[in-house]
Order: structure tokens, then sequence, then C-alpha cells
């Protein structure tokens, strides 16, 4: 094997590695080995099949994995000599196609870590206090009757309007053929808004229960869609008639409470927003493209799911999304970097105990989907590293809060820190 470093732009090294017929026939006879210790063929014992049949087999499969092995062993190696830090998975692309007694080329890039030194933190925050007032206690009722509304029974030919609540099946079929699999039953709130309304939810309005149409998707994809049931959305209820109808106690101070918490969550993404600003004016480095393009695909795909059809955003392209937001994106991958550094050099970290207790506190915030919040933690090791690196990051930014001094204070009501975030 041999290894040549063929680029190296500070943010990315590229090699050229040739691997010789010899190694790559080594790894072969050593997967080979293993697989027929296991392989079954009609004819011979488990164990038993002679080796060249196994190969031919998975001919494809052990030249695959002999070449992946050594490349693997090539990128440990030049990681370990080069101190390298690599910023994402290491990826390498074949040259050529492998013939016995020739040799392979291959490709292999490393994206690298930033290198910068941490500077003196002397960012001076806006600092705000809320002051709850009674408009904002009368439009978080609003808020709240509008999220969670009440709805009634119908009766007779009533049809569906803005508002309403509406469970229906959907069987699907693709070019024709039922698929069971992808067939379903759900539910939506129309919304009250029409220019909320998309192609879908515009066909339920007028419809009547047990009343069908036909959806059409994409690639041959159609659904059958019933009105299973239909509850109208009551309007003009008072807060007082409106507790009695959902069986809740809620009171002035409970709402205040409430509100003062959310506030805090938006102040805090306030202080965020202005340190994020500082790093960026302070921090001059260059970030690895696959980051960019990681967290490039995480802002647009947010942006896209939140949008609703009556903003802007909702029609844009994905490409017109990433450009419209290149630059703040390169502020959070910059931002991720230079808080990571500060955690680590501060040794901020999260507890197991923490951990759980943030995953939970999820849990009870949703209670209809616990179990699924909780399978889907269990499955997904990445899902919980996500959530401690982002627990991480709020005591960093915190850690950070705490240390700036004061440029200003100003006092102001929820409507007016909503406003504050938004411009």
């Amino acid at each position: 094997m041999s290894v040549e470093k063929i680029k190296s732009d500070g943010t990315s090294n590229e090699y050229k590695i040739v691997l010789a017929s010899e190694e790559i026939e080594e790894q072969i006879s050593k997967y080979i080995t293993e697989k027929a210790k296991t392989f079954k063929m009609q004819g011979f014992r488990k164990g038993h099949v002679p080796t060249d049949i196994v190969r031919k087999n998975f001919e494809h499969e052990v030249v695959e994995h002999a070449i992946r092995e050594l490349v693997a062993d090539a990128c440990s190696k030049i990681v370990t000599e080069e101190k390298l830090l690599p910023a994402s998975k290491p990826l390498y692309e074949i040259k050529n196609e492998y013939i016995h007694g020739k040799e392979v080329v291959c490709t292999l890039k490393i994206e690298q870590q930033p290198e910068f030194t941490l500077k003196y933190f002397a960012c001076k925050l806006d600092k705000v206090e809320i002051s709850i007032s009674e408009e904002d206690i009368q439009n978080e009722k609003q808020r709240i009757m509008s999220e969670r509304p009440v709805f009634d029974d119908v009766e007779g030919d009533y049809t569906v309007q803005c508002g309403d609540f509406v469970m229906y099946n959907a069987k699907c079929k693709i070019n024709g053929v039922e698929n069971k699999k992808h067939s379903t039953s759900s539910s939506i709130i129309v919304p009250l808004n029409k220019e909320e309304h998309n192609e879908f939810i515009k066909m339920f309005v007028g419809k009547k229960c047990n009343e069908s149409f036909m959806w059409s998707g994409e690639n041959g994809v159609e659904f059958d869609v019933i009105l299973r049931s239909v509850k109208k959305r009551v309007i003009g209820l008072t807060w007082e008639d409106y507790l009695k109808r959902i069986g809740i106690t809620l009171n002035d101070d409970n709402i205040s409470k409430s509100i003062e918490q959310s506030a805090k969550n938006l102040i805090f993404l306030y202080y965020k927003q202005q340190l994020m600003n500082y790093i960026s004016e302070e921090y001059d480095f260059a970030v690895p493209d696959s980051v960019r393009i990681q967290e490039t695909n995480n802002v647009v795909n947010t942006i896209k799911q939140s949008a609703s059809p009556a903003e802007p955003d909702y029609s844009k392209t994905k490409e017109e999304l990433a450009e419209e937001y290149k630059d703040l994106i390169d502020k959070r991958v910059k931002f991720g970097y230079v808080i990571n550094k500060i955690a680590q050099d501060n040794n901020i970290i999260v507890s197991e105990k923490e951990l759980t207790q943030a995953i939970y506190s999820e849990v009870y915030s949703n209670p209809m989907q616990s179990d699924n919040i909780i399978k889907y933690y269990r499955q997904n090791p990445g899902a919980v590293n996500y959530k401690k690196a982002s627990l991480i990051e709020r005591k960093t930014i915190q850690f950070l809060i705490d240390k700036c001094e004061t440029n200003s204070t100003k006092t102001l009501s929820k409507a007016e820190i909503d406003k504050l975030l938004e411009d």
C-alpha cells in the first residue's frame, strides 16, 4: 500500500491510496474464511462449503469489504501520524474496478476540525426583564383557546368548515393496487385561516361525514380518503365557559407563571443571538464543507417544515433558502465550534442524571407521544448524543451569560419580547 497527500486546503486533506492486489487478496481470504464457517449450501454440511464456492457467492461483497478495511487502516494511520481531528466521517472513492493481479487506486478525503485559539471574552449583553401586563394574560388565554379548541358533535348533513376536527381513513393504492402498509387512519384540524390550507386540507372543506375523495400523490400513489367523523369547532366561548368545557382549573397566577417561563426562554434565545453575533465578529476561521452542508440541511428543513402557506418561505426552493440564510448558517457553525471548545476548557459536562431528566421532561410534556419518544431514544443512540450536546451547549451559553457584563437593561412586555426576536 502506498499513500500520497495530493491536496490540502486548511479544512481538508485528500490522499491517493494505491492498494496492491496481494494485500486485497489477503483481506479477501480472511473474510471468506470467516464467512465459510457459517455458510449453508445444499449438498454440503454447514461450515464445509469450499472457499472458492463461498467466494463466488459473495464476490462483490468480499472485494468491497477488503478495500474498505484496507482504506480504514490507511485512514487510521494517517490520522495518528498527522495528528488530525476529523470533523466528519472520512470519505473514500474507488477509482477503478478490481481485477485479480491488478492494483486498486482510491482517493480519501479527511475534513479537519478548525484550529483556533479562544480569546478573552468581553461581550456586553443588552439585558431584558419582563413585566407581565393584563394584556399579556388576555393574549395568553386567547392563545390557549386557539391551540386547544373545544369541539361539539354534529348531526345530519353538516359540512366541514374551517376550524373543524376531522377523522378519516386513507386507503393507499400504488398504480391501482391496494397497499395496506401505507394505508392509514388519521385526523386533522382544519385551520381557521384559509391561507394556511394546503391542497390536501382543501379537499375536506365542504364534505360531509362518510363522504370520500381521491387524493393523488407522486409516482402513481393515490389515496382513497373517507371522512369517518366530524366535530364542529366551538367559537366565541368566554374564558370561564372554556375552562368548564375542558375540565381544568387555570387562574391568572398560573398563566402569569407560564408567561414568565416562556419569556425567560425567549430572553435566553435573545442572549444567545447576541453571543452568536459577537463570536462571529471575533473569530475568523474556515469550517469544513460537510459540517456547513449538514447545518444548511438542518436549517432549510426546519424552515420548510414550520412555514405555513401564508409565509414567503413556504414556496421557496431549498436552494433559495440555503442562499438566503447563508450568513446565519455560517454563524451557527462557527458558534458551535467555539461553544464546544469553551465547554471543554471549562469542564462543562452533562451528567447521566441530567440527561435522563431532560429526556423524561420531554416525555411528560408530550404525554400522547410518551411511548414513541422513549422508544426513539432507546433505538437511536445518535439522538441521545444530540440531546446531550444540546444540553451542554445550553449550560455553556448560560455560563457565558453569567460572565458577561451588562450593556443596557430594558423592561418589556411578553409581546415586546416576542417582537424583539422577530427583529
